[in-house]
């Protein structure tokens, strides 16, 4: 799929000679462009919030883990958090002897990272 900018738009109007329809196509692009940006920018900041919340959620998960522990470890992107947070205890010292089942082969090489 090819993307025109808002100025190729117009310009090709401008060739057929539709100079008022040129401005009114232009001004409803600018609108429509305005709004995909709006868009964007309000799913990106959505995004950011549901990772700060997700990273809480994690947070307070790993409060219930204590060492010599035997855990499930889940698939999907909250769980990612979980065991970057257990892993920062691990190596910290504050966690010892975790052992983890995990439920996916994703989990398996994430963890092993």
């Amino acid at each position: 799929m090819k993307y025109f900018h808002i100025n190729d738009v117009a310009f090709f109007f401008g060739l057929l000679g539709v100079e008022s329809m040129n401005i009114k196509i232009y001004q409803i692009l600018r609108r429509v462009n305005h709004f995909f940006v709006t868009l964007k920018i309000n799913l990106e900041f959505f995004m950011t919030a549901q990772n700060v919340l997700k990273r809480k959620a994690a947070e307070k998960a790993v409060e219930f883990v204590k060492s010599g522990m035997v855990l499930g470890f889940g698939t999907g992107s909250t769980f990612n958090h979980v065991l970057y947070i257990l892993s920062e205890k691990i190596k910290s010292g504050e966690l010892e002897k975790i052992v983890g089942i995990p439920s996916s082969e994703k989990t398996v090489k994430l963890a092993m990272n």
